[in-house]
């Protein structure tokens, strides 16, 4: 049932993951693993608050389940991101090789201004999964904000590479290729951030900032 349940997130169809996840808990009442997947079903499909209901229900009878910690942060980050911290640091201790805990820890301390320590935790979550989208592009932004320019272009590739079709990591690639002074490529990774998503305001910025320089 899981694998179909994923299959309907993925294709973001998130009224059959619902009705999935409610048939597997009717099937098999109190599961952890349906009750996390119909809390992903209902994030994804703008109902934050049920899902933070779901999850905190959960973890009042499994309060070790690292996974379940983990989604509750990424869920209270749109209704109540001061609490969201607490439940990243919960799913990074009680599994340390759940990388996204340690990224969101870590994109954390990047909007407080401590990069030292967002790095640190970045690489945390890469030693983890080496290939871990998110980690690669958090990383690459911290190296160019440091005025690492150079591994910022290597770690930017990579997570380019680890999806091309992400807007966000087009564009820290291209960034890092700008602060660099590889102007030409910068300019490419934006304006194919900008095929993928017209109206994606990051990529538009940094085009409207090579004009006006």
């Amino acid at each position: 049932m899981d694998k179909q349940i994923l299959e309907a997130l993925n294709a973001r169809d998130y009224a059959r993951a619902l009705a999935l996840a409610d048939q597997w808990l009717a099937e098999q009442p109190g599961l952890a693993q349906a009750q996390r997947l119909r809390a992903l079903a209902l994030a994804h499909g703008g109902n934050y608050p049920a899902a933070r209901s779901e999850l905190e229900a959960l973890l009042a009878r499994i309060p070790d389940d690292a996974r379940a910690q983990l989604i509750l942060a990424q869920v209270l980050l749109q209704v109540a991101p001061e609490l969201a911290g607490e439940h990243f640091a919960t799913a990074a201790q009680l599994d340390p090789n759940l990388g996204l805990a340690h990224v969101g820890r870590a994109d954390t301390e990047l909007r407080r201004g401590d990069l030292r320590q967002a790095e640190s935790l970045y690489r945390t979550a890469l030693r983890a999964d080496a290939r871990l989208q998110p980690a690669l592009i958090g990383l690459c932004q911290v190296l160019t904000l440091s005025g690492r320019h150079e591994e910022a272009v290597t770690v930017g590739n990579q997570a380019v590479q680890a999806g091309p079709d992400s807007p966000l990591a087009l564009t820290s690639y291209g960034r890092a290729l700008a602060g660099k002074g590889n102007l030409a490529f910068a300019e490419q990774a934006f304006r194919r951030a900008l095929e993928l998503q017209p109206d994606y305001l990051p990529a538009e910025h940094q085009l409207l900032m090579m004009d006006l320089n």
